[in-house]
């Protein structure tokens, strides 16, 4: 992934990196108010509205980002089976044993003996302690994505576009089927860009791991982890995916039946039941994406209470909140 920012001076600085742009945000020339733009993308938007920015600031807020040394080396071999590991979902133990074997190889044979010992004997105190703090970091920006992302759905007014006049206003709907795309596009991009954050991270154990004996194991148990939490992850953006295509159908199908409704107290009245059974069944079906995002929420606390503790209080996404109708019903 490449960056391009404007500097204080109107020029344009690229960033080689995920590395890079770590670096630019602790040497503060990018900050989030910073005009940001992300591959071939032409269009240069507010840094803090960039889902690559928001993880790197987390990321820098709460370690300093990944180690000098590693900004500027290439990959480990582990990076590319990382990638397919956590973006599939695919487990490579097997991988992990030759690792293992080829580290072995390279140190002493007593140091060979302490190193399988430590194995035995399973993940350190500190080892433990460094893996709640890179899944916590994991989960802390997901929930500062998700965050950001309910925000940029609340500033569409989805709502006021299904109400009066506005089920009239063509240009008014078909803006709304281009923010439903947009807003798939959007899901679809904070699924990968969470993968590459968590190869970051486990980057990050692969470094603190070679640096230190205590933490053998680290790597593997970092990657687990994040594995498991990518696919909570994913769950969460097919349910937006969803939403997003279930508005993108309720816009398109006001827009194809503008000579079959009158409007009654802000209401579409449709002169065919079957049109408005269908109105009816796509808005219902929009509040029943609040609802599994609600359940999907409350699972994932109950299954991982310290989620989202380190954050404030309004910095938190708010589950449950339907496109149209705002919070979802208990």
């Amino acid at each position: 992934m490449r960056f391009r920012y404007r500097d204080n001076r109107g020029r344009v600085v690229a960033l080689a990196d995920v590395a890079s742009l770590l670096k630019a945000i602790r040497a503060g020339v990018l900050t989030a108010d910073s005009q940001l733009a992300v591959d071939d993308e032409k269009s240069f938007q507010r840094a803090e509205l960039v889902v690559a920015y928001q993880q790197a600031a987390v990321a820098v807020s709460r370690t300093g980002g990944i180690p000098e040394s590693t900004a500027t080396a290439p990959p480990p071999r582990w990076h590319a089976r990382t990638r397919v590991r956590i973006g599939a979902g695919i487990v490579a133990i097997a991988l992990l044993g030759v690792l293992a074997t080829l580290r072995l190889q390279s140190i002493g044979r007593d140091h060979a003996r302490q190193f399988a010992a430590a194995a035995t004997a399973g993940p350190s105190h500190l080892a433990e302690n460094m893996l709640a703090k890179l899944t916590a970091e994991f989960g802390d920006s997901a929930a500062v994505s998700q965050h950001r992302l309910q925000d940029w759905v609340d500033r569409q007014r989805f709502p006021d576009h299904f109400r009066g006049s506005a089920l009239h206003g063509v240009a008014s709907l078909r803006g709304v089927r281009a923010n439903a795309a947009r807003y798939g596009k959007i899901a679809d991009s904070l699924q990968l860009q969470s993968r590459d954050f968590a190869i970051l991270l486990v980057q990050r154990a692969e470094s603190a791991e070679a640096a230190d004996t205590a933490l053998n194991g680290l790597m593997g148990s970092v990657e687990d982890a994040l594995v498991q939490w990518q696919r909570e992850f994913n769950a969460w953006a097919d349910i937006q995916r969803g939403a997003a295509a279930t508005l993108d159908s309720l816009a398109g199908f006001v827009l194809d039946h503008q000579q079959s409704f009158a409007i009654r107290e802000g209401q579409p009245v449709f002169l065919s039941h079957t049109d408005g059974n269908r109105f009816r069944e796509l808005a219902d079906n929009l509040g029943s994406f609040a609802g599994r995002e609600k359940a999907w929420a409350d699972a994932l606390r109950e299954r991982r209470p310290e989620w989202m503790t380190a954050l404030s209080e309004g910095d938190r996404p708010r589950f449950g909140r339907s496109v149209l109708s705002g919070p979802a019903s208990n």
